[in-house]
């Protein structure tokens, strides 16, 4: 995840602060990215159990069919991926 220095560095490079007449507008949009990044990271960072359960499916049809410890230790598996798509692995972008 990124850090709010971070999320602040991008909104200044993709809305840069420049002395026109459109400046307001050009803050509001600044502001809202910033909002809208920090929100999405913060959505990201819960692991929904249902989409873990839908991942787990994916992967194993018979998933349903399976003891306990075989589900957890797939569970597990597709967290461990999921924590990968969201930056929360070890992958840093």
């Amino acid at each position: 995840m990124k850090t709010q220095e971070e999320i602040e560095r991008l909104a200044e490079q993709l809305y840069p602060i420049s002395p026109n007449p459109n400046q307001i507008i050009e803050g509001f949009e600044r502001a809202a990215f910033k909002k809208g990044y920090t929100q999405c990271q913060e959505n990201m960072a819960k692991s929904n159990d249902k989409l873990i359960d839908s991942m787990a499916m994916r992967y194993r049809h018979d998933f349903g069919l399976l003891d306990k410890q075989q589900q957890d230790s797939i569970r597990t598996t597709m967290i461990q991926l999921w924590e990968e798509v969201v930056g929360k692995g070890f992958y840093k972008y």
